[in-house]
């Protein structure tokens, strides 16, 4: 009998180990959870002017990159490397100054219109043509 009963003396006090572990909590106010604050919801004009910024000078910089000639009805337009992947940099780089939401995209745009403005020197170059 003296077998039986320890076994359900052990599982008793695990049942009041487990028991004691539980704990209620109140809920605070800084316990609250929220997904925004009020003023990271609104949106700036000066911030989607960055995203903007950001994303025309990624393609400014790409477009500077092909090392591209149009000839439209006579009119021969030719790419300059220095002229469009320096504006494309600057742009970069002005977008990246403001900041905002769009700090990821403005430095990333940073990267792609400095590579790009490398990849056109090269091109341009290695295929003679001219830099400005």
């Amino acid at each position: 009998m003296a077998l039986l009963a320890r076994p359900a003396a052990a599982a008793a006090w695990a049942a009041r180990l487990a028991g004691a572990r539980v704990r209620t909590r109140r809920a605070r106010e800084s316990d609250l959870v929220s997904s925004m604050t009020p003023e990271s919801e609104a949106r700036s004009g000066i911030d989607t002017l960055a995203g903007l910024m950001s994303s025309v000078a990624i393609f400014i910089g790409v477009l500077g990159a092909t090392d591209f000639n149009f000839s439209i009805e006579g009119t021969h337009l030719d790419a300059r490397p220095v002229r469009i992947s320096v504006a494309a940099v600057v742009l970069a780089l002005i977008a990246a100054g403001l900041g905002g939401r769009h700090r990821r995209l403005a430095g990333v745009a940073v990267a792609i219109a400095g590579a790009c403005w490398v990849i056109a020197m090269t091109v341009a170059v290695i295929t003679q043509r001219p830099l400005f």
